[in-house]
């Protein structure tokens, strides 16, 4: 007794309705899963909108990202030094360099105009190391000594002849300057605790 070539076979179970088998020309197909019409339709595909459920935020105290703080504003005694030490080093160039009746101070003084000159730029020391994050103690003896230099040049030079108008440059300048070195922040705090009480 034969089967035919689709019927059950001893020793396979039957596979059931909707069973084709290999040997047949077509099979089932199952049909595709179509949303319905109307039927609500997830978000477009892309990258998500808006911070992420959850976030509250930057934490406080930080500024947020990319955020650049301002620059604080140069105080005003740092604003005073630089005008001073400019005037100082203005004053002290043209003292030495202009000329009166033909000859400058440049034909007396030599070096020392140089060394003038120098000083001049040291009592901008404060300035400077203000930006440098240097100790304003250190600063401030570093104008000093500009502003020493500034002084004894003007006692070996200017003051012999000060009546010129050279001269009144220069003394300008030197004034500059230890003006720029005595309002100098870092000056050492001088402790009045034990002096005498009359």
């Amino acid at each position: 007794m034969t089967y035919p070539p689709n019927g059950p076979q001893y020793g396979n179970p039957d596979p059931g309705p909707g069973y084709a088998h290999p040997s047949t020309e077509t099979q089932a197909i199952p049909r595709a899963v179509l949303p319905h019409d109307g039927a609500p339709q997830g978000p477009p595909p892309g990258p998500p909108q808006g911070p992420p459920p959850g976030y509250a935020g930057p934490q406080p105290g930080y500024p947020p990202a990319g955020y650049a703080p301002p620059r604080p504003p140069m105080p005003r005694v740092m604003i005073a030094i630089w005008t001073l030490a400019a005037l100082s080093v203005a004053g002290v160039v043209l003292g030495l360099s202009l000329k009166e009746h033909n000859v400058n101070a440049w034909r007396n003084v030599h070096a020392w105009g140089a060394v003038a000159i120098i000083g001049a730029v040291l009592t901008a020391a404060p300035a400077f190391g203000a930006a440098a994050h240097v100790s304003a103690v250190r600063c401030w003896q570093v104008a000093v000594a500009g502003a020493g230099a500034l002084g004894f040049f003007w006692v070996l030079f200017v003051l012999p002849s000060v009546g010129s108008n050279t001269t009144l440059l220069a003394t300008v300048g030197v004034v500059a300057g230890i003006a720029a070195a005595w309002i100098a922040p870092g000056k050492p705090a001088t402790d009045t605790s034990d002096a005498p009480t009359w």
